[in-house]
């Protein structure tokens, strides 16, 4: 029985793929989100069963709530270590001519969802005072376009500026921020 779990969403590619190889170096087991099944099926052949895929897209409340029940069927009454929130989208163009769907999609997407996925998770990682084990830390991967607007990136400035300000808000012991930068 592994007692290291942790979540990480978005581990098709990049930083999401990059942190569950890191995360199964050290001896973790991550439950790692995906959309489709064919990224399920090439993330097990490439990392075995160190690897748990959850098929879901993060913007769909109740996939996000189903697989918080499949991870606490999993790891019965002990504490996740950990969520990664790494799930991210660029929409880019100049804001005076961008479709407010597009942009509504952009905070969606890189702020909205983030906050889903803690509220589905946060009694895996300690709220639930019935589970075993120290709470969870939960660290939401940002970058420095939440710093700095960058041209015809300004609703994806926007989206990582809010979530950014989730050790603001949360405190300490709520949020740990990673920067991409």
């Amino acid at each position: 029985m592994n007692n290291k779990d942790v979540v990480v969403t978005g581990v098709t590619t990049g930083i999401g793929q990059a942190t569950t190889k890191v995360l199964i170096s050290k001896g973790y087991r991550v439950f790692g989100s995906v959309r489709k099944q064919s990224d399920a099926d090439d993330l097990q052949k490439e990392l075995g069963n160190s690897v748990v895929p959850l098929i879901m897209d993060i913007t769909d409340a109740n996939a996000v709530h189903e697989a918080a029940e499949k991870v606490g069927s999993m790891i019965g009454d002990r504490n996740l270590v950990g969520l990664v929130n790494n799930v991210g989208m660029v929409v880019s163009g100049p804001l005076l001519y961008l479709r407010i769907s597009e942009y509504r999609r952009q905070l969606e997407v890189n702020l909205i969802s983030p906050l889903v996925v803690i509220q589905a998770f946060a009694p895996l990682l300690g709220t639930d005072k019935k589970r075993q084990g120290n709470p969870g830390r939960i660290v939401n991967i940002t970058s420095s376009g939440g710093k700095v607007a960058i041209p015809l990136l300004g609703a994806y400035s926007a989206s990582k500026f809010g979530l950014k300000e989730c050790r603001t808000r949360c405190g300490e012991n709520c949020c740990y921020l990673a920067s991409t930068s």
